[in-house]
């Protein structure tokens, strides 16, 4: 009969991604801002990793910041 293992030692907690820095007077990055803050709210850790790959997606291909930017810098 298979019996699970048990581990004894606690497992490292991973830091959570920031989310980028949305670009001011930019309406997409306010409501990709918000759709990300839902998703946290709600402990849905795949959402908000999504919502973050669109993000920065979006803010590569509007603003030019780059996928993995982290600036507020308006383009």
């Amino acid at each position: 009969m298979y019996k699970p293992v048990e581990y004894e030692a606690d497992l490292p907690e991973f830091p959570t991604p920031h989310p980028p820095l949305p670009v001011a007077g930019c309406d997409d990055c306010v409501r990709y801002l918000a759709q990300h803050a839902a998703a946290e709210r709600d402990g849905d850790g795949s959402r908000a990793a999504d919502v973050r790959v669109l993000w920065r997606s979006h803010l590569a291909r509007t603003h030019g910041t780059g996928a993995g930017a982290r600036t507020g810098a308006a383009r």
